[in-house]
C-alpha cells in the first residue's frame, strides 16, 4: 500500500471510530458511514454520512533540503471531507448546532490521534459549518473542508 493509500485508510478509520460513544455526540461507525463517493451538492442526492475524497492537488511533493538524509522527502497529502448531519429539529439553529457538534468530534478524533496512526508527521484541518438550505435542502447541518497531512517518504 502506497503512502497516499494508508493516510486515507488511516483518516477513514479516524473518522469512522466516531462512534456516539460518551466522548462524542455523532456516530459514523456504521459500515456505510463514511463513504470514499465525491460529496455531490444536489440536495436530492444528500444522505447522513462523511465523505472522504482526494483534495486538490491530492499530493504536494515537496523536497526536504532541511533534511540530513538526502534520501527522505515530505510531502502533503490534501483530503476533501464532508459530513452530513441530522439535526434534532428542521431549524436553522439546529442545522448548524448539529454540524457544529459533528466538526467538535472529528477535531476530538483528530486530537486524540495527531499522527494518524503513525502514517503522518503532522495534519491540519481546514473546516467550515454550512446549512443544508445552502444547498436546496433544509433536512442537514453538513461540516465542509480538506484535511492535510504532511508525511516523510524514505527512498
Amino acid at each position: 500500500m502506497g503512502q497516499y493509500s494508508a493516510l486515507k485508510t488511516a483518516l477513514k478509520a479516524l473518522i469512522g471510530g466516531i462512534d456516539g460513544s460518551p466522548s462524542y455526540t455523532i456516530d459514523l461507525s456504521a459500515s456505510d458511514a463514511v463513504s470514499q463517493e465525491r460529496f455531490s451538492r444536489d440536495s436530492s442526492a444528500l444522505i447522513p454520512r462523511a465523505y472522504l475524497t482526494p483534495g486538490s492537488p491530492a499530493v504536494q511533493y515537496r523536497s526536504r533540503t532541511d533534511y540530513n538524509d538526502l534520501g527522505s522527502f515530505g510531502s502533503v497529502a490534501s483530503f476533501d471531507l464532508a459530513i452530513v448531519v441530522e439535526p434534532a429539529d428542521g431549524s436553522n439553529g439546529a442545522r448548524v448546532l448539529a454540524a457544529e457538534l459533528a466538526m467538535d468530534d472529528l477535531i476530538k478524533a483528530l486530537g486524540s490521534n495527531q499522527d494518524l496512526s503513525g502514517t503522518a508527521l503532522s495534519v491540519e484541518a481546514s473546516l467550515d459549518v454550512i446549512q443544508g438550505s445552502e444547498l436546496g435542502s433544509s433536512d442537514y447541518g453538513i461540516v465542509f473542508g480538506t484535511i492535510t497531512a504532511l508525511f516523510l517518504e524514505v527512498f
